[in-house]
């Protein structure tokens, strides 16, 4: 029972007529006794309530991953129709990088051996683009920010998830 909903049934059942007709002794031990337990309840619902803020917290997380995925997944569907067509036009408005995209199919020398950084889970790493190849992907090497490019290790990644990372950010051009 809180404080607001506790004073009107206190009225109601006549809690201090009912307290005051016991004895000092008694009176005191039971007064200790809601103390105690107010403190209790009191402490169990602050933690249940930073309980929940969490998991608000993860929810929101949730929330805000989801909507990122979404959108990366609405611009590789973008960029893979856009390989398919060639038809600049169907790319979004919001979307920067349409003369990126078109000096990477027109003059793919040029782009190669650019060195990046790229933003992964595991924290940044330098690549450097060794080759694009005609099914439209390109072949990286990565390496770790304190190593030389001597320890790199190559990948292949596909061309719409290479455009949708610069998009998003992940991917910084030296």
């Amino acid at each position: 029972m809180g404080f607001l909903n506790g004073k009107p049934k206190g009225k109601l059942n006549d809690t201090l007529g009912w307290l005051e007709a016991k004895p000092s002794f008694e009176t005191d031990k039971l007064i200790q006794f809601v103390i105690a337990e107010a403190n209790g309840d009191r402490a169990t619902k602050l933690l249940e309530h930073k309980q929940l803020l969490g998991e608000i917290g993860e929810r929101r997380l949730n929330v805000e991953a989801q909507r990122a995925e979404t959108k990366k997944n609405s611009l590789v569907k973008q960029i893979k129709l856009f390989f398919k067509t060639k038809d600049v036009g169907r790319l979004s408005a919001d979307i920067e990088f349409k003369n990126q995209i078109l000096n990477f199919l027109c003059s793919p020398d040029t782009v190669v051996g650019t060195l990046i950084i790229y933003k992964t889970d595991e924290g940044e790493k330098y690549a450097r683009i060794q080759q694009i190849k005609k099914d439209l992907k390109l072949k990286l090497s990565f390496w770790e920010l304190h190593e030389t490019e001597s320890c790199s290790i190559d990948k292949v990644v596909a061309s719409s998830s290479f455009y949708v990372d610069v998009v998003l950010g992940q991917v910084v051009f030296l």
